[in-house]
């Protein structure tokens, strides 16, 4: 068993490595893989930029975590990489690391905490902005959740993908009864 410390661990607060290490936990992938992947699966809870992705890939392989795949015989020598026995034991740890609190970032929560200082009723506006996006995006959760319940994951983790589509199911509902609340209070007290 390889021994990798918590500290080590901790020194990197972002959690795009393990991101990576995961999805190459599924088999080796490129760059654009992950970042495809990682549009598809994680958007409604993670996002990843392609500036985040290379340079830690590079991070990743200059610590031993993943290897470089070259494949000379696709377009471009496309660089795809695998999970090492390292690099898997790593993301066992960090499973095993107790989760940090989790940061909320809403830029109209912060926006109406101020809007005293705007003119009368323009936080209505980036409400109902809030309550479209959100509603949009629940409706897509509901519909990923419907496929998973007739077509099981190929990657046998169907239960704890489920799992994830239904906190972001709670969580939006949650988004959108404040939204709700706040535009049925404006309308009995335009503020």
């Amino acid at each position: 068993m390889i021994n990798i410390s918590f500290r080590y661990m901790r020194k990197r607060k972002s959690k795009t490595r393990y991101l990576i290490m995961g999805l190459l936990s599924e088999g080796p992938m490129s760059g654009y893989d992950i970042r495809r992947i990682t549009l598809e699966r994680f958007r409604f809870f993670w996002s990843e930029s392609f500036g985040q992705i290379y340079p830690e890939l590079r991070r990743l392989e200059q610590d031993g975590l993943i290897a470089r795949l070259e494949e000379k015989d696709t377009p471009r020598h496309k660089k795809r990489f695998s999970l090492t026995e390292k690099g898997m034991e790593m993301l066992r740890q960090w499973l095993l690391s107790p989760a940090e609190t989790e940061q909320m970032r809403f830029e109209v929560l912060l926006k109406c905490y101020f809007s005293y200082l705007a003119p009368k009723g323009t936080i209505l506006n980036h409400v109902k902005d809030f309550r479209r996006r959100y509603t949009d995006v629940l409706n897509q959760l509901l519909v990923i959740e419907r496929e998973l319940q007739v077509a099981p994951d190929s990657f046998n983790n169907h239960w704890y993908v489920l799992a994830t589509v239904r906190l972001g199911i709670k969580t939006y509902r949650a988004y959108l009864s404040w939204a709700e609340e706040i535009l049925n209070e404006f309308k009995e007290d335009p503020r």
